[in-house]
């Protein structure tokens, strides 16, 4: 996770907390049925960062497209499930 970017680039650590930071401000705005949409190494990252178990094998499961059910807990990303 950090790797050094080329100049203008971000690690995959910067370019997670930027989607968590996100995700957290697009539950703290009440929608009813929010939902975001991004590519698999980006949603393997979120995953991640709330299963530390989730790894290359997980990603390689990924299915496209594939959908998740995230869970918050004051304010913070703190749990997911995929819906089938």
């Amino acid at each position: 996770l950090d790797h050094r970017p080329g100049e203008g680039g971000e690690t995959l650590r910067d370019t997670q907390a930027r989607a968590l930071a996100s995700l957290a401000d697009i539950m703290a705005r009440g929608h009813r049925l929010p939902i975001a949409a991004s590519h698999g190494n980006l949603i393997s990252s979120v995953l991640r960062a709330v299963n530390a178990r989730f790894g290359f094998d997980d990603w390689r499961g990924l299915r496209n497209p594939d959908l998740f059910k995230l869970m918050f807990k004051d304010g913070r990303l703190s749990g997911y499930r995929r819906i089938e």
